[in-house]
């Protein structure tokens, strides 16, 4: 799938790893977002309609996501501005082509529950983390990713898990 928008300044929300569960404190973190990006592992279709009431939303399948249940999401969607490229997929590693080869921006991409944001060979890698239910020790996070023309800027917001 391939989504464009016209809009060179964006704010985004990044989750992934819900797993059937929306924590309050996304609306809040979520509010002044133009768009929300899911990288898989949802849980159920509520998720997706619970999400909408923020901003348009845009999703993967996870490895833990049927098709029966989600059949109009594919494993890759492209998300282009005027000026970036974005691909969101569930795993990394999964990507059968070189993000920077291709022009790509900025990978997103969940699976781990690990948050983390890195730049390799000139492509910023987001992944939120897990944005459900507690995995051991790991966090409770989602991103936001600003773009302002072809400058993008992430962070990782902690989610306390109750």
């Amino acid at each position: 799938m391939h989504i464009t928008t016209d809009k060179t300044d964006l704010t985004i929300g990044i989750l992934s790893d819900t797993h059937g569960l929306i924590r309050e404190q996304i609306y809040l973190h979520f509010k002044q977002c133009d768009f929300l990006l899911h990288a898989g592992d949802i849980g159920s279709p509520s998720i997706l309609t619970q999400l909408s009431v923020i901003a348009p939303v845009y999703a993967v399948l996870g490895n833990t996501d049927s098709t029966w249940v989600f059949p109009e999401l594919k494993e890759t969607v492209f998300f282009e501005t005027p000026q970036c490229m974005l691909c969101v997929t569930h795993d990394c590693k999964s990507i059968d082509f070189e993000p920077a080869v291709c022009s790509i921006d900025c990978v997103i991409c969940g699976h781990t529950h690990i948050p983390e944001i890195r730049n390799r060979d000139n492509t910023l890698y987001i992944n939120p983390g897990s944005a459900g239910p507690r995995r051991f020790d790991l966090p409770v996070s989602i991103a936001v990713l600003t773009i302002r023309g072809k400058k993008l800027d992430a962070q990782i917001i902690h989610l306390q898990a109750s």
